[in-house]
């Protein structure tokens, strides 16, 4: 992909008049620069002299349509690095896969929104993942005063592709939200991968409640650690029993299939996946997501021992330094009473993120769709304050010491781009 200039060069290919307007006024309004054409056969024969960044196109045009196109700027070496981005009305997931067969970044499909169209292709055009904390908790949901920052949800992390490809970390209560927002936006025909790190109720207990596995159209595959004698397909069926859930896996609409995950590396959806064993009771995986220059390492339950203890092994903490090699570190947890604490080694959930422009702030730095509230201040009387013991007073101090480090270690991890890294100049 082109190194992004400013502005930069679009060309849009549209039989209608009113939506070559439409598409025009925002990019220019953006400060780039569009060239139009209502007739399809002219946008073919230019486009190679006019070397765009970025083509937009309809499919259904009248002598050549956007297939022909795209197929004819795949096929020619001066538009090697353009960008094409496919905006069409229809609705039918055999078209998205022929544009992506033939070659398209992107799919956009109409009625154009004004709000969000640009957002969208220079989510294309930039290759951009996004990344979404919908649940950064263990053991158990909760809710209250201290959970506005970060929420209650358990364990859910989202990882978003330009080409709608989906992936998601674990089950946990968190994925109820994820799915609650993709129903919102009418999502449909949905492809994702749900990575699920170990079967403990935690990780896994919100499965059965995620909207999308309900739509037909959706196509999900469901990847994790097997047991021993039990497969992850038996193991998230297990928990749908009638006994313990009236749904069964049987009620899904959408098309669910499995797979057991071993310490392995494989190919997924243009992604390295690479998975490692974590110490934790059963078979616990950490996972590590390679896409085109970027690293993604998802690291939860992890038991590391101190050297005072019996079971302290430093080629543990040797393997895992290896398997995320290169990344940035950021550590956070919390303790049974809920304070924020830093601690050294792999502890608590643990997500890095390797490659673009950490500290850069720009259009799409912070998609992130965790929104925290801000916490409402509490007045205290002076007669009230005066009570606390100097013991009290000092755990509060600590414990808001404990809060700012946390903060200060997730913050960058969190207001950091998951994009391509920018070439070197």
């Amino acid at each position: 992909m082109k190194k992004r200039k400013s502005p930069i060069h679009f060309v849009a290919v549209n039989d209608d008049p009113m939506i070559l307007q439409a598409i025009s006024s925002i990019i220019k309004a953006e400060g780039h620069k569009v060239t139009t054409f209502e007739d399809s056969k002219k946008a073919k024969s230019a486009i190679v002299d006019l070397n765009p960044d970025c083509i937009i196109s309809d499919l259904m045009m009248p002598d050549v349509d956007g297939f022909q196109i795209c197929k004819f700027a795949r096929s020619q070496p001066e538009l090697a690095d353009t960008v094409f981005i496919v905006l069409t009305a229809k609705p039918y997931e055999f078209d998205v896969n022929r544009s992506y067969e033939f070659g398209a970044h992107g799919f956009i499909r109409k009625p154009l929104d004004t709000m969000t169209f640009f957002k969208k292709v220079e989510r294309i055009f930039e290759d951009q993942i996004e990344l979404g904390f919908w649940g950064v908790r263990g053991t158990l949901p909760s809710s209250g005063d201290d959970r506005l920052k970060y929420g209650g949800n358990t364990n859910c992390v989202a990882m978003q592709f330009p080409q709608d490809r989906l992936f998601i970390f674990d089950g946990g209560s968190g994925i109820k939200k994820l799915g609650d927002k993709l129903m919102a936006n009418g999502r449909r025909n949905i492809k994702g991968r749900i990575f699920i790190s170990h079967p403990h109720w935690d990780q896994i207990n919100a499965i059965p409640f995620f909207g999308p596995l309900y739509r037909q159209g959706n196509e999900f595959q469901i990847l994790g650690a097997n047991r021993g004698d039990m497969s992850i397909r038996e193991i998230i069926s297990a928990q749908m029993d009638g006994v313990y859930f009236p749904i069964t896996l049987k009620e899904f609409a959408a098309r669910v299939y499995f797979r057991d995950l071993e310490e392995e590396e494989f190919e997924l959806d243009g992604a390295t996946v690479k998975t490692t064993l974590l110490s934790h009771p059963g078979k616990c995986l950490g996972f590590r997501i390679e896409y085109n220059g970027r690293v993604v390492c998802y690291i939860t339950d992890n038991e590391m021992f101190f050297k005072e203890s019996e079971f302290y092994n430093p080629r543990d903490e040797d393997q895992l330094a290896d398997f995320v090699r290169g990344g940035r570190r950021a550590d956070y947890r919390r303790d049974l009473y809920g304070r924020e604490i830093r601690q050294q080694g792999y502890l608590g959930p643990f997500l890095r993120v390797q490659g673009g422009e950490p500290g850069r702030q720009g259009r799409g730095q912070n998609a992130l769709p965790l929104t925290p509230r801000p916490r409402p201040k509490r007045r205290r009387n002076r007669r009230q304050a005066g009570n606390r013991s100097p013991a009290a007073q000092g755990t509060r101090q600590q414990d808001r010491m404990h809060r700012a480090e946390g903060r200060r270690l997730v913050q960058p991890l969190m207001s950091a781009a998951c994009r391509r890294p920018a070439p070197a100049a």
